[in-house]
């Protein structure tokens, strides 16, 4: 994996990252011309707090062309039940 931290832009309250995850075994595929879509490296963007917990907001990677997005709205306090 390949990390690299991304410039805040202004007052933004969060940390962007810019991944790189590469395949290093078991990723095979079938190919066609556009090649095999399992073993090329996969880019991802993640969201942190800034602040002490960092804790992840988003996440957002392509898996076989479609985009899977996953954000995080709702923070539950580890006392009390969570009130979804």
């Amino acid at each position: 994996m390949k990390v690299r931290v991304l410039p805040k832009k202004g007052a933004d309250p969060a940390l962007h990252l810019e991944l790189t995850l590469a395949p290093i075994a078991g990723f095979k595929g079938e190919t066609s011309e556009d090649g095999d879509p399992d073993d090329a490296p996969r880019p991802v963007d993640l969201t942190l707090s800034d602040d002490a917990r960092l804790m992840p907001l988003s996440m957002s990677v392509s898996l076989y062309y479609l985009p899977l997005v996953v954000q995080l709205t709702r923070w539950c306090v580890a006392t009390q039940p969570c009130g979804w």
